[in-house]
Parts: structure tokens; C-alpha cells; sequence
């Protein structure tokens, strides 16, 4: 063997000119890259993040009332503008309305089922495309008060089961004077007491988005109110007027 031959380690590990003059280049090609970021980075100004802004809050009188229970109080001066609005938002889903040609036969069954749950003083009756609900109460209520009696909440029970069932309906409470001729007094109470029916028909499974009191409503006109006595010997008029929620003719969802 000849000695002086190169191993084929050392061809291996002996750098070659062509490699040797490129390691420089490729070190300073990386140097002023590296120059320039630092430079372009220097250049560019630093803008503190900008805080975060909620939007402004909705004018509370522009808006309907809304309770925590869901119900709306609209105020008499537009009340059956603002109740069709709701009906309107309502018709636009299928699962909560009815076609018109649904409308005869799901209001007549419903308005069977009432009549088979009244109780002595409650009469229910058909104004054309609604199912009124009256019910004359002298006890209904607290003394002075908007809170439902026991006797209230048993008389309402069998009532909130139908309206659970029938749920493509719409509901309008009202709390009027019980006999005519009675002194406008108290428009408050009548809204409370009209609450308060809505707020137990909520809690027995009623929806509240389907359900509407008329309020006293800031500077509204009060004699659109019911007027009502406190005191436990003025009887009042709990209506209910129910009314299917319809979508529009040419919506076959």
C-alpha cells in the first residue's frame, strides 16, 4: 500500500477551495440581512394599541319594556303598533306560526279546550280572528296590591296548560275595571296586575316573548288605561284576548 496515498477520511474532512470561499459569502450575505431588518425595524413608529370601545347605549325610551320575565309593556299610545311588530318578528319563524288556512281550525280547537277548563265567572267568547278570555274577580289579587291570590293561581293553572299547548298563539293581558262607571284612581295597578298574570303564565311554561301588557306609559294618554280601585271589594276584569300567529300568505315554510 502506498503511504502517501490520502485516506478516504481525510478526502472526507479536507475542506475544498470552492467550499471554503463560500462559507464567507454566505456569512455576510446573512449579516446584512440581518442589517436590514434591524434597520427597517428601527424606521417603523410604534402606535400604542387602541382601547377598546362599547357601543353607546340604546335610549330607553326608544325601545320597549321589557321585564325580566320576557313580557313587553308597551305604552297605550302605540300599543297595537308596537304588539303587530312582535307578532310580525314572531310569524318569521315557522315553529312559532301558523299558515292562514291553519288559523279557523287551530283557534276553535284551542277555543274548545278553554271552555272545558272555565271556571264559575270566566267566559270565553270569539271576536272575529281572537279568542277573548274574561274572567270577573273580586279576590284575584292582594289588598291594594299587584300579587295573585292562591285562589288566583288555580283559577289561571288549567288556562296556562292550554296556552303551553297551543303555543302558536299571541297574548294580550289586560286588567279592567269590573263594573262600569268605576273612577279612574289607580292606572298603575291595573299594569301590575296585569304583570303579574303575564309573570305566572310564564312561569307555567308560557313563553314571554308571545305575551304583551299595556302599560301606563310615560306621558302617554292615561285614558287608554282600565281604571281600578285598590281594595278587596272592587272587582276586576281579567282579559286575555288570544290571537294566532299567522305567516304572511306567500311563506309556504
Amino acid at each position: 500500500m502506498n503511504s502517501s496515498a490520502p485516506t478516504s477520511a481525510a478526502v472526507q474532512c479536507s475542506p475544498g477551495p470552492e467550499r471554503t470561499r463560500a462559507r464567507p459569502r454566505f456569512i455576510s450575505k446573512s449579516l446584512a440581512l440581518v442589517a436590514i431588518l434591524f434597520a427597517l425595524n428601527a424606521c417603523t413608529p410604534l402606535h400604542p394599541r387602541a382601547p377598546i370601545r362599547k357601543p353607546p347605549a340604546k335610549n330607553p325610551d326608544s325601545v320597549v319594556a321589557v321585564p325580566s320575565s320576557g313580557v313587553a309593556v308597551l305604552d297605550p299610545g302605540n300599543y297595537e303598533q308596537e304588539k303587530g311588530r312582535i307578532k310580525r318578528t314572531l310569524a318569521g319563524n315557522s315553529s312559532d306560526s301558523l299558515a292562514p288556512a291553519e288559523v279557523g281550525y287551530y283557534l276553535d280547537v284551542l277555543q274548545g279546550r278553554l271552555k272545558q277548563v272555565a271556571r264559575q265567572g270566566m267566559g270565553v267568547g270569539r271576536r272575529s280572528d281572537r279568542i277573548v278570555l274574561t274572567l270577573l274577580v273580586r279576590a284575584g289579587f292582594e289588598p291594594g296590591g299587584g300579587q295573585l291570590t292562591p285562589g288566583m293561581r288555580e283559577i289561571l293553572k288549567p288556562v296556562s296548560k292550554g296556552l303551553v299547548e297551543y303555543r302558536k298563539t299571541f297574548l294580550s293581558v289586560r286588567i279592567r275595571p269590573g263594573e262600569a262607571g268605576t273612577p279612574t284612581s289607580n292606572p298603575q295597578l291595573a299594569e301590575q296586575r296585569a304583570l303579574a298574570v303575564a309573570r305566572y303564565l310564564t312561569e307555567s311554561g308560557v313563553a314571554g316573548k308571545r305575551i304583551v301588557v299595556a302599560g301606563t306609559g310615560a306621558g302617554g294618554p292615561t285614558d287608554q288605561m282600565p281604571a281600578i280601585k285598590a281594595g278587596p271589594e272592587n272587582p276586576v276584569r281579567v282579559e286575555l284576548q288570544i290571537e294566532a300567529i299567522v305567516r304572511a300568505a306567500g311563506d309556504k315554510r
